[in-house]
């Protein structure tokens, strides 16, 4: 009998099943320094990044080396490609989608600008890309419709009017 209320006791003084480590809601401002991490690292310059392949491409065009000597694979690039929608890309749009739910504009606006850079670099990279259906992933649809590169531009410029529109928004209420 002891054991016994001692078993069924256990979980109101020993909550061992809540992993403070993984909590279950976002936080919208720990979301944002992994997103800043994961662009730099992709855009930045650091080994096999799209600033040093497109830099050793570059040099490429000017010197008479050969690209093998700088240990580039064109699997680098899809190395960066798969991993820019699978982080900063996806956690963008985790990011947008639960401000816009909490109706939080601030953190709205934020993720639009981000999301604007972020796009506007791949398309720079890459041309026409996936981008109405990002979110295809998520869903289960792996082969997302391609986009052509002039209408996520216009897109992209649309997104940073909604962006300036969001942090304007809450500057007017913040002030009255």
């Amino acid at each position: 009998l002891i054991i016994a209320v001692f078993i069924t006791s256990c979980s109101s003084w020993l909550d061992v099943n809540d992993d403070p480590n993984n909590p279950k809601e976002l936080r919208l401002n720990q979301m944002l320094p992994g997103i800043y991490s994961g662009a730099s690292f992709y855009f930045g310059y650091n080994y096999m990044s799209l600033g040093y392949i497109t830099a050793v491409y570059s040099h490429h065009l000017t010197t008479r080396e050969s690209i093998d000597q700088y240990g580039v694979k064109g699997s680098d690039m899809e190395n960066n490609w798969s991993g820019l929608y699978a982080g900063p890309v996806r956690d963008l749009e985790l990011l947008l989608a639960e401000a816009e739910a909490t109706e939080n504009t601030i953190y709205a606006g934020i993720a639009k600008i981000n999301k604007a850079y972020v796009f506007s670099q791949m398309v720079d990279i890459w041309g026409d890309i996936p981008y109405t259906e990002i979110s295809a992933g998520i869903d289960g649809n792996f082969n997302p419709a391609f986009d052509d590169d002039q209408a996520i531009y216009t897109s992209l410029l649309a997104l940073l009017e909604d962006a300036i529109a969001d942090l304007s928004t809450n500057i007017t209420e913040t002030n009255n």
